[in-house]
């Protein structure tokens, strides 16, 4: 049971900052038309704004 409850505690973090980076993102491009960061260059990522290694990164960081 306290396997489910850290996999569902990485998936919050996970998915959570998928969302919240890609928002953010787009916010801060479209308020002051410019990139804060990219991860065009990274692989699995969703245009530039969020990547799998780094989402992964906060869903391990949720748990600690």
């Amino acid at each position: 049971m306290r396997h489910l409850h850290g996999a569902r505690i990485f998936l919050v973090a996970f998915l959570g900052s998928i969302v919240l980076e890609y928002g953010t993102s787009w916010a801060l491009e479209k308020l002051f038309h410019a990139y804060w960061w990219d991860y065009s260059s990274m692989p699995l990522n969703i245009n530039g704004r969020v990547c799998f290694p780094y989402s992964v990164g906060f869903g391990v960081a949720g748990l600690i």
